[in-house]
């Protein structure tokens, strides 16, 4: 992860350069300076080529120089805004870890999400992934209290979901389910390997889910919701699906419509808005909720 950092460290120190850019020798400077990146040692102009080619294979961002004056610049910084959601991800991650590391001493005024631990068993997943590797885990179910042993598993694809990663794959393509990495153990990867339909597209697999809640027979349907003018900003933020379109707007309220299938973690994340939010389509939808909170309600009645 210390070649990462590095990486990260070069992109986000060009980036606040601007066009400009930086000479090597202004690069190399800075990079001395930051004990955390640099480890007392120094940046050497080949190996600073080097990074510059990594970057451009791993974030597609490609670092140039002026012929002119042999400053060093990156050729779109909008690119960076406009990358992968992976290695948006990625490159956010790590940057705020390079910033924490280098301001130690406000570490305490800095309060983070704990987020389940699951880096080994992340990075044994992407190594799979690359290389198309069957791998084999011990998997603890909340519901039933037990574990299970998995072998032969065909790992498709990542998700990251409220806070957790979550693995989507099984022994047969067809029968895939998903799987929280932070709930796996003894993770390994086997000799065996396998392939994709050319035609599978995780990304537009997952688009008629809200979440991880996979449940195919729950057909995608129209939603409408009618959201308060305070709540609906927050939705024009950060939008539920990305399927969400305001199809109305008024002083006082706005209607957003998402095209999804309404599966359980979507029903809960809009009970969370409360009475900031009343579904209007479709009906079997609004009843369900309805049935919710009336089964919530009796819950606190006085007996």
């Amino acid at each position: 992860m210390n070649i990462l950092n590095k990486y990260i460290w070069l992109i986000d120190t060009l980036s606040h350069a601007g066009e400009y850019g930086l000479t090597f020798e202004e690069i190399s400077n800075k990079y001395t300076k930051s004990d955390f990146i640099s480890g007392g040692g120094q940046y050497n102009i080949r190996t600073f080529h080097n990074h510059r080619h990594d970057i451009a294979e791993i974030f597609d961002i490609e670092i140039l120089c002026h012929s002119d004056n042999y400053r060093y610049y990156i050729a779109d910084n909008d690119s960076i805004r406009h990358t992968s959601p992976f290695r948006k991800w990625l490159l956010e991650s790590i940057s705020l870890n390079n910033l924490l590391s280098e301001n130690d001493k406000i570490r305490d005024r800095i309060i983070l999400e704990e987020v389940p631990s699951s880096e080994p068993n992340l990075t044994l997943c992407l190594q799979a992934i690359q290389q198309n590797h069957k791998i084999s885990f011990l998997y603890t179910r909340f519901q039933k209290q037990d574990e299970l042993y998995y072998n032969d598993f065909m790992p498709v694809c990542l998700k990251m979901y409220k806070r957790r990663w979550y693995l989507y794959g099984g022994k047969t393509l067809d029968k895939c389910k998903i799987y929280a990495l932070d709930r796996m153990s003894d993770l390994k990867l086997q000799a065996d390997t396998f392939g994709l339909p050319d035609n599978f597209n995780p990304t537009d697999f997952f688009g008629s889910f809200f979440g991880v809640f996979l449940d195919a027979k729950i057909p995608p349907q129209i939603i409408e919701l009618k959201v308060n003018n305070v709540s609906a900003k927050y939705l024009r933020s950060l939008p539920l699906h990305d399927s969400q379109e305001e199809i109305t707007t008024t002083d006082d309220y706005s209607i957003f419509r998402l095209f999804l299938r309404p599966t359980p973690d979507f029903i809960h994340e809009l009970l969370t808005y409360d009475n900031k939010v009343e579904i209007l389509k479709p009906k079997s939808l609004r009843t369900q909720i309805k049935s919710t909170l009336l089964n919530m309600a009796s819950m606190y009645e006085d007996s």
